[in-house]
């Protein structure tokens, strides 16, 4: 399968070209886990075989394996991950972030295109000016969703503190447990291999371009609260907290992680202190989760401003689906004292 630069998106980032950060990933920092987990005497893969290939694109292009011919396949987004598939991708998950934590601490820091990625300074400040547009929609569709006069004045007043701090809340705390999070970790960029009687035999990750070194929370909520389906959502994710910190303990340990081990508790208190992740998660990934198949749903409309941009994405957080999602995610999270 090959891969090719979107230029307008290209063009969008400007400072960085998100396929050096795929490249870095396929090319060493995926084998460098594999092998980690091999020299341990476990085989693990993350994803799909990559094969280097010279271009004169100007970007790069990206040549991989197609998964869909060993019969992977993406879970079906708008019913969202049962509770079978989110411990299967928690479980891939905490081995991905077991490696990467156990390497750092034996061999230093990630090169700054993986470690810092796509989020530069220039990037940072694209992102306070869509966000503050995008924001307001939002807000503005919130308004009529059943029980938002519980919340609604404490997420706006979260909203507009963290406004100008986008930058440093995006920065690692060197005294607490930190992986390299895939960043952009939701259901489709998850796929799944399954046997004869359908059970689940494997799980890859794909679109490695946003990772990124820091707290692991940023993709514990990517996937919990953007991914799963109603039914699971907020009646496991404790439990699935738990499944995940098992996961991690038991890799760290195979590995030989040389550092204190964090234990159930700092996961949890991590979750609760970067809490406006969770908000970015609702606002984000999950109102795209959620979107029903449609020939708008384009990326220009998600990040454009255009009149048709900004009416696509008021339907889109005015849909059923969504509003389902959210009347029940957005007073957990204020109950959960995420927009102190």
């Amino acid at each position: 399968m090959l891969k090719l630069p979107i230029e307008w998106v290209q063009n969008l980032l400007k400072s960085t070209n998100v396929f050096d950060v795929e490249t870095m990933m396929y090319g060493i920092v995926i084998p460098e886990l594999e092998k980690l987990y091999s020299d341990a005497g476990v085989e693990v893969k993350f994803g799909a075989n990559y094969y280097e290939l010279e271009t004169p694109s100007e970007y790069g292009v990206i040549l991989m394996e197609d998964l869909r011919l060993l019969g992977f396949r993406n879970a079906k987004r708008l019913e969202g991950l049962d509770k079978e598939h989110t411990e299967r991708a928690l479980k891939k998950l905490a081995q991905w972030h077991a490696g990467t934590a156990t390497r750092v601490a034996l061999k230093g820091e990630y090169h700054k295109v993986v470690s810092t990625g796509i989020f530069t300074e220039e990037f940072i400040v694209m992102m306070k000016d869509l966000n503050k547009q995008s924001t307001k929609l939002f807000n503005e569709c919130v308004c009529t969703f059943n029980g938002n006069e519980v919340y609604k004045d404490a997420m706006e007043q979260c909203q507009k503190r963290v406004a100008g701090d986008f930058g440093s809340m995006l920065q690692s705390d060197p005294n607490e447990f930190n992986v390299l999070n895939h960043g952009d970790f939701w259901v489709n960029n998850i796929m799944f291999q399954y046997d004869a009687a359908g059970k689940i035999k494997e799980t890859f990750f794909v679109d490695f371009q946003c990772c990124r070194y820091g707290t692991p929370v940023h993709d514990l909520y990517n996937l919990l609260i953007s991914s799963t389906s109603l039914e699971v959502k907020l009646k496991h994710f404790d439990y699935f907290v738990k499944y995940y910190h098992d996961h991690l303990v038991e890799n760290l340990k195979l590995l030989k992680y040389p550092k204190k081990l964090p234990t159930l508790k700092d996961i949890h208190i991590a979750l609760f202190k970067s809490g406006i992740f969770g908000l970015f998660a609702a606002h984000g990934h999950m109102a795209i989760v959620l979107l029903e198949p449609s020939p708008d749903a384009t990326l220009e409309n998600l990040m454009g401003t255009t009149p048709e941009s900004v009416e696509f994405k008021k339907q889109m957080y005015l849909s059923k689906r969504y509003r389902e999602h959210a009347e029940v995610v957005l007073p957990w999270l204020y109950y959960r004292g995420a927009f102190e």
